[in-house]
């Protein structure tokens, strides 16, 4: 008889029972271990979430850069500086030496574009100058108030971005001001159809700004 032929069909399954009694535990512990290791990796890999996230600024940005994609350049080879504008803008005043002219949608809003020469060396000093000049140039009184100021930094140059209320036009614009090179470069966008500043002028002139830069 075969050694197998010996154990009865009743020995069988209690034998079986016994060596799950034991592996049971045994495979437990393995999977807790093996659980413990997964989430000790995944917690010493992973990355905040925070840092995987642009920035508000550059998100900003690169939209404006995608909005202005398809805008017409201007490019100023004697100043050196560009910047683009809207297809359905039209060139409306230009000067002989291309220092002062004035792009306009017809009939909604202008940009008035001015390069000047300054002895100041940076666009705070020639601002404060320029304030201090204000003061006494409408009818011996202020000229201008400035609601609302931005400082920033293009192609390596101080930038100021101004919300000012011209007081002989009763008028609100939006100005740029930067110095390089003993110049400064005016941008002011004012609305023709209104005295005041709405939220899609302000855009706008974020905008236009934004596509501006020196050429060197």
């Amino acid at each position: 008889k075969q050694i197998g032929s010996k154990l009865t069909p009743e020995l069988i399954p209690k034998k079986r029972f016994s060596l799950l009694i034991i592996l049971l535990p045994v495979v437990v512990m393995v999977g807790v271990l093996l659980w413990i290791f997964i989430r000790f990796q995944t917690a010493s890999n992973k990355t905040p979430i925070e840092s995987s996230l642009p920035s508000a600024s550059s998100v900003t940005a690169a939209a404006q850069k995608l909005e202005t994609a398809d805008w017409i350049q201007f490019i100023s080879f004697a100043y050196q500086y560009k910047f683009r504008l809207p297809q359905d803008w039209v060139l409306s005043q230009e000067d002989l030496e291309r220092s002062r002219l004035e792009i306009t949608k017809t009939g909604v809003t202008s940009l008035l574009i001015t390069i000047a020469q300054t002895p100041q060396a940076s666009v705070s000093a020639y601002l404060r100058d320029l304030d201090i000049a204000s003061q006494t140039a409408y009818e011996g009184s202020q000229s201008a108030i400035v609601e609302a100021r931005e400082l920033y930094t293009q192609d390596g140059e101080d930038v100021i971005v101004r919300s000012e209320h011209l007081l002989a036009a009763d008028t609100y614009v939006m100005s740029f001001y930067a110095v390089k090179n003993g110049l400064v470069y005016m941008f002011r966008l004012r609305p023709l159809a209104s005295n005041k500043l709405d939220d899609e002028n302000i855009r706008l002139g974020q905008q236009i700004f934004s596509t501006f830069h020196f050429l060197s």
